[in-house]
């Protein structure tokens, strides 16, 4: 018990949620900047700190993996439906094929060990 409060204590201490900078409105395209003073430089979107960054985030959306993930096919066909983003769509795509992955896992741990239990008979 004392470790799960530790645990949630510190994820909410470590959430990527809070940032530590200033986001500021562009009055003429009202477009939203994002600021950040890193050793008296700023860091706009052409600039990263990490260049693999941009070339992951290109390639890959979480909410569609999740949406795959979790729902399956009928996750796909959603993407699909509410999405025009061909990475969000690949990446629904990406979270039933891990979704497929983790299920023939589970049926082989479970044939592995209906068949253990079966032999001790």
């Amino acid at each position: 018990m004392k470790y799960s409060i530790l645990i949630v204590i510190s994820l909410l201490f470590i959430s990527p949620i809070s940032a530590s900078f200033p986001v500021k409105r562009n009055k003429e395209n009202k477009s939203v900047e994002l600021v950040a003073n890193i050793v008296n430089s700023t860091i706009d979107d052409s600039t990263s700190i990490n260049p693999l960054t941009n070339i992951i985030a290109d390639k890959f959306d979480i909410g569609g993996f999740l949406l795959g993930l979790v729902l399956g096919l009928v996750g796909v066909a959603l993407a699909y439906l509410f999405s025009k983003d061909k990475v969000f769509i690949k990446s629904a795509w990406w979270g039933v094929g891990v979704w497929v992955i983790l299920f023939v896992l589970i049926l082989a741990a479970a044939a592995a060990t209906t068949a253990a239990v079966a032999s001790t008979y």
